[in-house]
């Protein structure tokens, strides 16, 4: 019988052109077996082991032309090439004496040993020295290293009995904790590591999953985000039915301290990722350890310094289980957490018992909302109206990540991030100092967005046209029946009054002209809103120029979003572009002196664009009667700014940038500080000030 459809890949069956491009495509694939971090972390290690073997066993070791000739024989690539110095049959012969000696020297400078969970380190960098080197029979290297670790246990739990050493493990925080974390970061304007907290309880996850959060992995499905996990710690990949599984993250409206989905709103609103990825430099464990230690000791913890990212892991995991008899299903708090249950039992409680309905229910509980009341059924924020002007808003917004993070698929989950931080506006106000870079933001700063978003959302919680709630149990269900019982008697109540002319007010003048005021109230807002897109002059009919406000001091800036300021300035504050402003207007002597190193960058960046596009007049282009903020002059200014890349130099002694050539992953350029930037600007960069 023919095949009813056209085959879609092509056989394997040509001459290959060019085996060279097929073999290093080969390579690739087989060196590809750890992430850049991972692989930083081994080499370090056996670089250390590499330089203890120099000064006391060199028998062991290579020559470099030698070893040089292993790495092209195993064709290695030159990040692992330290693995070719070792003679792995000289180990052998001496019973991997050298590795012996190496971890009976490793103690703390008092003597004592290091943790045991140190020493596995090593130990696994030591055996990546066999499997690059294609060599299988470990098993007599293995017996070793179990006895040595196996005995530093053994100690290390006796030490811990008599009060010696104190315990390792971190201490997992509570639920009260946690939210008191969450507002110490919102507070502090630390919105990135607000962000990594919040996910990292909601996704029960480690923190290097989340440093490799891409937007292509998130898509907004019903009332809930979803992210998708493609390996786990000790999968890597290998075709594991566990290795693709989503996990539901539900937002609080509740609690603006503990919303997943207003926490990432926030972040992606002040920062600037520069590509898909979400958290594009790194925040490895120790540099969030530090930062939740520091929060803890701030906030009166007794046990800061054992906090650690792996407390909020077995925070989240304690209060999933607890609190009530009807807890999500032991399976599916397994999967959330990337515990293995088995093969078979993976297979089956992934695909059918716990990848649905049991892993919607415990992201509601881990986002915070009470399992008790029916407002555990609540639906996020989400625009229900007024579509074409949401769209415009979401670009402008999310100006400087709206490309890199991918415009299609993208864009649904924006717009729900965009929906919770208009929802919590008032509370963001309420947490966040006036100076916060949160306010420095175009939805801030232009008066005519916020007013017309909010009427755009949502005002029922529990029911909506466009999303169901998903994850409810049974019991939550029957409490939202009372509720609405509750509610339709007293709609019954209200309705015989109204239909039977009961309690009606008498129509007095007094009484009459209360409701007539309510009335003018309301116009005169409504007109405020379709009028104040466009800010009044307040100079007759010139353009809007006017001293700035009392107490107006210098905002601090990022790269990115001083450039925004230059051209469009600040309209909710009666700010023109800060381009036509002078150093002079500003009261305080410390804001002149830094407006006019801002200035100088600006205008560095208005040279560096007008190479490309002689032309241009900013002055013209950006007037003060023209800072209405839409979508073509926010993609202009984005244009513009792609181009200024050019005036940033290398950093001088990796001072004020990551180094990207060690384990840290350098910042975008638009994330830099302006004073950062002006202390890099290149040498024919030179602007009068």
């Amino acid at each position: 019988m023919p095949r009813s459809t056209k085959r879609t890949k092509e056989r394997n069956t040509q001459p290959i052109a060019n085996r060279s491009v097929v073999g290093a495509r080969i390579n690739r694939w087989k060196n590809a077996d750890l992430a850049d971090s991972s692989l930083y972390g081994y080499i370090r290690q056996i670089q250390e082991f590499h330089d203890f073997c120099v000064n006391n066993e060199p028998s062991v070791l290579r020559g470099d032309e030698e070893a040089a000739a292993l790495q092209q024989d195993l064709q290695l690539p030159d990040s692992k090439k330290i693995v070719c110095k070792f003679k792995m049959q000289r180990l052998k012969l001496t019973g991997y004496a050298a590795f012996e000696l190496f971890m009976g020297s490793k103690v703390r400078p008092d003597g004592t040993a290091y943790v045991k969970e140190y020493y596995g380190g090593y130990r696994s960098a030591f055996k990546k020295i066999f499997m690059w080197q294609n060599i299988k029979d470990i098993g007599p290297f293995d017996d070793l290293m179990s006895k040595i670790i196996s005995g530093i246990t053994r100690f290390q739990k006796i030490d811990e009995k008599s009060g010696k050493r104190n315990k390792y493990d971190r201490d997992g925080v509570s639920f009260e904790e946690y939210v008191r974390l969450c507002e110490f970061f919102l507070t502090k304007g630390k919105f990135k590591n607000w962000a990594i907290a919040v996910l990292e309880w909601n996704l029960m996850c480690r923190v290097n999953q989340i440093n490799d959060l891409t937007s292509t992995r998130m898509k907004w499905v019903g009332d809930h985000l979803d992210i998708l996990f493609t390996s786990t710690k000790t999968s890597h990949g290998k075709d594991k039915v566990t290795d693709e599984f989503s996990k539901r993250i539900f937002a609080n409206p509740k609690d603006i301290r503990i919303c997943p989905v207003t926490a990432l709103g926030v972040y992606l609103l002040t920062s600037v990722t520069g590509s898909v990825k979400i958290f594009p430099a790194n925040q490895e464990d120790k540099n969030f350890k530090t930062a939740l230690q520091k929060a803890g000791k701030h906030l009166g913890f007794a046990n800061y310094r054992y906090l650690g990212s792996h407390s909020l892991r077995k925070g989240a995991w304690t209060y999933s289980q607890s609190g009530t008899t009807a807890c999500p299903s032991f399976a599916a708090t397994c999967m959330r957490a990337d515990h293995s249950l088995g093969n078979v039992k993976d297979r089956y409680f992934v695909k059918g018992a716990v990848s649905e309905a049991q892993d919607a229910y415990l992201g509601r509980i881990l986002a915070g909302l009470d399992v008790m009341t029916e407002e555990f059924a609540v639906l996020p924020p989400h625009f229900v109206k007024d579509e074409e002007y949401v769209l415009e808003k979401i670009k402008i917004c999310f100006s400087t990540n709206f490309e890199q993070l991918g415009e299609l698929r993208f864009t649904g989950v924006l717009a729900k991030m965009l929906a919770s931080v208009v929802r919590h506006t008032e509370s963001l106000k309420t947490f966040c100092d006036t100076n916060n870079k949160l306010f420095q933001s175009m939805l801030f700063r232009d008066p005519s967005i916020l007013p017309r978003l909010r009427m755009a959302i949502n005002t029922d919680s529990y029911k909506s046209n466009l999303i169901t709630a998903v994850g409810i149990p049974p019991h939550v269900a029957i409490l939202s029946s009372v509720s609405k019982l509750d509610i339709n008697v007293q709609e019954a109540i209200k309705k015989a009054f109204e239909e039977y002319g009961i309690g009606q007010p008498n129509v007095t003048k007094r009484w009459t002209t209360k409701k007539f005021e309510e009335m003018n109230l309301r116009l005169d807002k409504l007109t405020e809103l379709f009028t104040s897109s466009r800010p009044v002059s307040t100079q007759g009919n010139g353009p809007l120029r006017s001293s700035l406000p009392s107490g107006y001091t210098m905002p601090s800036f990022k790269f990115e979003n001083g450039w925004s300021y230059w051209l469009f300035g600040d309209p909710s504050n009666s700010i023109p572009p800060f381009q036509f402003l002078s150093p002079l207007e500003f009261e305080n002597k410390r804001c002149r002196a830094a407006f006019r190193g801002y200035r100088r960058v600006m205008r560095a960046v208005m040279n560096e664009v007008k190479k490309s596009h002689p032309t241009i007049d900013f002055k013209k282009d950006f007037t003060t009667t023209n800072v209405v903020t839409n979508t073509e002059n926010i993609n202009k200014a984005h244009k513009y700014f792609k181009i200024a890349v050019g005036i940033v130099g290398p950093p001088n002694n990796g001072k004020y940038i990551a180094k990207s050539d060690k384990r840290y992953k350098s910042k975008p350029i638009g994330e830099l500080s302006v004073s950062t930037i002006r202390r890099r600007l290149k040498n024919n960069y030179v602007v009068d000030v």
